[in-house]
């Protein structure tokens, strides 16, 4: 698709890098997939020059054993150097009791990280297998910069 915008210098006013996808999320715990299995893994995604606004269904039914921090894995496109892009979650079944779920984007990967956004005054924790439940149940949205 190209769209030109104004009159002025219209090369820079092309819109020439749109995509529509599907993906498919997918969590580690302690880096490994082990143990886990799915009722859902839906994911689609909109690209428009170096943005990426995806989104994401994501159901457990067996989480494994694993303990350590959970990560989302599988991301459409690696993200940018930029250390400061989240998302937004909502969980069901994922115990985190003083606060909230988020998801901070690894910087140049294509992976995220879970954090607890702690609203009792504590420091925010990395979400490990142990608050996962068996049948957690995410939602996640998040807009990314990306250099593909």
């Amino acid at each position: 698709i190209a769209l030109g915008v104004g009159t002025a210098n219209t090369a820079s006013n092309v819109l020439d890098d749109y995509e529509e996808g599907n993906w498919t999320p997918a969590f580690t715990i302690s880096g490994s997939t082990a143990g886990i299995n799915y009722s859902t893994q839906v994911g689609r995604y909109t690209k428009i020059g170096n943005r990426v606004i995806a989104n994401c269904e994501i159901g457990l039914s067996a989480k494994g054993s694993n303990t350590g921090n959970v990560a989302l894995t599988g991301l459409p496109f690696t993200t940018d150097g930029d250390a400061h892009q989240t998302g937004v979650a909502l969980n069901d079944r994922v115990s985190v009791p003083n606060g909230d779920v988020q998801v901070y984007l690894n910087k140049n990967a294509s992976t995220g990280s879970f954090y607890e956004s702690r609203t009792d005054g504590n420091n925010n924790n990395l979400i490990s297998g142990n608050e996962m439940n068996a049948t957690s149940y995410l939602l996640i949205s998040f807009t990314y910069r990306t250099n593909s």
